[in-house]
């Protein structure tokens, strides 16, 4: 199972001040180890294994050895135009038998919003792989995340009520899709229809 938490504290402030928006806070055990779990977490490529929010995940710039820029976007849904997110990312071996992933909205100065769509932000994205004791082949999985500015029409009230309660299911979809990706071949991905906006930017070759 997956365990789901709400808290309005702003975790990227301090506890003792309140955020207008959530973090979500899920938690669950999956069938791998720490090591499996980083490996296919860290791999853009099988993101559509598991993350039916993320139709398209490219490295845009590597910014040192464990920091990177990244740029991402969902379909459509709904009444919602697709959205897209720049964000800054952070991962780490904790030299204690976990990884961890840190990431946050950043302003790139070649890739403003593009055609086709809404821009928005990741406030924290943050996902944690930790060791169970006495169970090497299962990994802890902890992930806190706060969505900032959606745009749009999806930031009016009831658009927002709508993202929230969407977010909460996320958790649960995503860790169960992912559980089952680390126990199987990589599953192959749709071409995409058109060329991401980016193409030729930053200092990472974009592949189809």
């Amino acid at each position: 199972g997956v365990s789901i938490w709400r808290s309005y504290a702003d975790v990227k402030r301090g506890i003792d001040t309140l955020a207008e928006l959530p973090t979500i806070r899920s938690e669950t055990i999956l069938n791998g180890t720490p090591e499996d779990v980083y490996r296919l977490f860290m791999d853009g490529s099988r993101v559509h294994e598991y993350n039916d929010n993320c139709v398209e995940l490219h490295d845009i710039e590597a910014v040192n050895d464990s920091t990177k820029i990244n740029w991402c976007a969902t379909g459509k849904f709904g009444p919602f135009k697709a959205r897209d997110f720049v964000t800054l990312v952070h991962f780490c071996d904790n030299h204690r038998g976990g990884y961890a992933s840190v990431a946050a909205n950043v302003e790139h100065p070649s890739l403003p919003p593009a055609n086709g769509y809404v821009r928005s932000q990741i406030q924290l994205a943050a996902t944690f792989m930790h060791p169970v004791p006495g169970e090497p082949n299962k990994t802890r999985f902890v992930q806190l995340t706060q969505v900032g500015e959606l745009g749009g029409v999806i930031d009016s009230p009831m658009a927002k009520k709508i993202s929230l309660q969407l977010q909460e299911k996320a958790p649960i979809d995503f860790c169960r899709k992912f559980d089952a990706a680390l126990n199987r071949p990589p599953q192959p991905k749709k071409a995409p229809k058109k060329d991401p906006p980016f193409v030729g930017v930053g200092n990472i070759s974009y592949e189809v």
